[in-house]
C-alpha cells in the first residue's frame, strides 16, 4: 500500500499477540523490526521465555533487555495512552456476562489442551491461554491456526 503516512490503532498489542504488533509495526514502517523469523529470534522467543511459569532468573533478565530494546527501538514510532482524558465525556461503562456451554467439539480440545499442554505446543500460561481462547471462540480457529505452518521456519 502506497501512501505517505500510515497509522494503526489497536487496544494492548504487547498483552495480546507479539506476531500481530511485529505486524503492525511492519505496515506503518515497514523491516524496522526485520522479518518475522528474524522478530521472533531476537525479541518473540526470548520475552515468551522469560514470561514462562519455570523460567529462570537468566530468562527474565533476558526479556526484561529485550523489552527494553523493542520500547527503545519503537519510541518514536509508538504513541501509548491510556483512557483516563475520555472517562469524563463516556457514559458508565455497563457489562453483561453471558454463559454459553461449550460444544463436544469445544469440550474435548479443551481437555486435550488442559491435560496434554506439551503435545499441544503450549509452553506457559500465556500460551494457555491464547491456546484456549481459539477453541472458546471456534474450534476452526484453533484447528486452522495448529494446521499452519510455522511462519519463523518458511
Amino acid at each position: 500500500v502506497k501512501s505517505r503516512r500510515r497509522a494503526v490503532l489497536t487496544g494492548s498489542p504487547l498483552q495480546n499477540n507479539l506476531c500481530e504488533y511485529h505486524c503492525m509495526v511492519n505496515f506503518v514502517q515497514p523491516n524496522l523490526l526485520g522479518t518475522l523469523a528474524e522478530f521472533k529470534n531476537r525479541f518473540e522467543i526470548p520475552i515468551m521465555n522469560g514470561e514462562a511459569q519455570d523460567a529462570s532468573p537468566e530468562d527474565s533478565l533476558i526479556m526484561k533487555r529485550r523489552n527494553f530494546v523493542l520500547n527503545r527501538l519503537l519510541s518514536s514510532l509508538v504513541q501509548r495512552r491510556d483512557f483516563a482524558p475520555l472517562v469524563s465525556a463516556l457514559p458508565k461503562k455497563t457489562e453483561f456476562t453471558i454463559l454459553i456451554r461449550l460444544t463436544r467439539l469445544q469440550k474435548k480440545l479443551y481437555m486435550a489442551v488442559i491435560t496434554n499442554q506439551e503435545a499441544c505446543g503450549v509452553s506457559s500460561v500465556f500460551t494457555a491461554y491464547h491456546t484456549l481462547m481459539k477453541i472458546w471462540n471456534h474450534p476452526a480457529v484453533f484447528l486452522t491456526a495448529r494446521n499452519q505452518p510455522d511462519e519463523a521456519g518458511a
